[in-house]
């Protein structure tokens, strides 16, 4: 961690010196320097030049561990998004390898202790968005029941209105015709 702090400091050391105008605009390094990478990182470098055959020299590919990788059956995320947010949190985010969580437009290749350059392979998925509240599940949320229901009661509802008239025309005459059957005709 103290690597991170020190790194982090003269990161933001620099980054401020430049947008204060004191000195000149620095540019990012070509290279990360492995003892700027996390712990986790720096030691999936080491073993992956470790287990490389004796003497061959140049560039290494390394799969990116912030990606999903697919096995036979399962999906698995070497170093989890939780883990990939601390390490955001820690370090800048040209540092690290490009992630969902870390959109790079030019990732960054590692320099190694003896000066063997290593790059991170693996494309990082296009971003998506859903096109509504459900527009990734397979099935919409039912809903409360009165929710349900309401359009047909709406329709039902309408229905009714629509003949009213009619309907008020006729209770009218009902009524009247059961006022006039009722009333006697003489007077006592």
């Amino acid at each position: 961690m103290n690597v991170a702090r020190r790194f982090l400091t003269t990161a933001a050391s620099t980054s401020k010196a430049a947008s204060a105008g004191s000195g000149p605009i620095q540019q990012l390094p070509e290279f990360v320097e492995a003892r700027h990478l996390p712990d986790a990182l720096y030691n999936l470098i080491r073993r992956s030049i470790a287990a490389r055959p004796e003497g061959s020299t140049g560039p290494i590919g390394i799969r990116n561990p912030f990606l999903g990788v697919s096995d036979t059956d399962a999906w698995t995320v070497p170093i989890s998004p939780r883990r990939q947010k601390k390490f955001l949190a820690e370090y800048p985010a040209w540092a690290l390898p490009p992630s969902p969580l870390n959109r790079l437009d030019e990732p960054k290749a590692v320099r190694w202790r003896d000066g063997t350059i290593v790059t991170w392979e693996g494309v990082v998925p296009a971003e998506t968005t859903p096109p509504g509240l459900y527009g990734s599940r397979r099935r919409m949320f039912k809903g409360k029941k009165h929710e349900r229901e309401k359009p047909v009661r709406v329709q039902e509802r309408q229905e009714r209105l629509d003949g009213m008239p009619a309907r008020i025309e006729q209770w009218k005459k009902t009524k009247d015709d059961a006022r006039r059957k009722i009333t006697p005709s003489l007077p006592f």
